[in-house]
């Protein structure tokens, strides 16, 4: 029989969270934090559950703390994946971006380099981007996302560099 009730869940299941979120450690986020993101993961997985597809609770938890701990590590703030320390861990190929101390892998998109010199550089809004570059706002906004993605692999420090 299913216990849905959250207190019963976390009894049972809070070591299993715990030693997920533990694969994580020194990937970019406090010991607290992916403590509390492995909980929200299993929260997750509680209110997703279906008992009746025949998969155990255990399993079907492990994807969704997986993934919450994925979703908060690649979801780090732009200044520290654009940090001095991330940046001069990336591939030797780099070409400074306009001024900003920052640089960039040489083999990115103009593009790519562009959007994110305008949003964390000079911190225009992504609408203020799109209508500088006359592009849509959602274009803007994959292309700096896929060029965040691009900086984080290229990293030797990337969260999930090595898991």
């Amino acid at each position: 029989m299913w216990d849905n009730n959250y207190d019963d869940i976390l009894s049972k299941y809070q070591k299993l969270a715990y030693g997920i979120a533990r694969l994580y450690r020194n990937k970019g986020l406090d010991w607290d934090d992916l403590k509390q993101e492995s909980l929200i993961g299993l929260l997750k997985a509680q209110q997703n559950y279906d008992p009746g597809r025949g998969t155990e609770f255990s399993t079907y938890a492990t994807y969704w703390i997986k993934k919450q701990l994925y979703k908060a590590l690649t979801e780090c703030s732009p200044s520290e994946i654009l940090s001095e320390t991330h940046i001069a861990n990336l591939a030797d190929k780099q070409t400074p971006v306009a001024d900003s101390g920052i640089q960039l892998p040489a083999d990115m998109p103009e593009i790519e380099k562009r959007i994110l010199n305008l949003s964390y550089v000079q911190q225009l809004s992504l609408k203020e981007i799109a209508k500088l570059l006359n592009l849509r706002v959602e274009r803007v906004d994959q292309t700096r996302k896929k060029a965040l993605r691009r900086l984080r692999l290229k990293s030797d420090s990337h969260p999930l560099h090595g898991v």
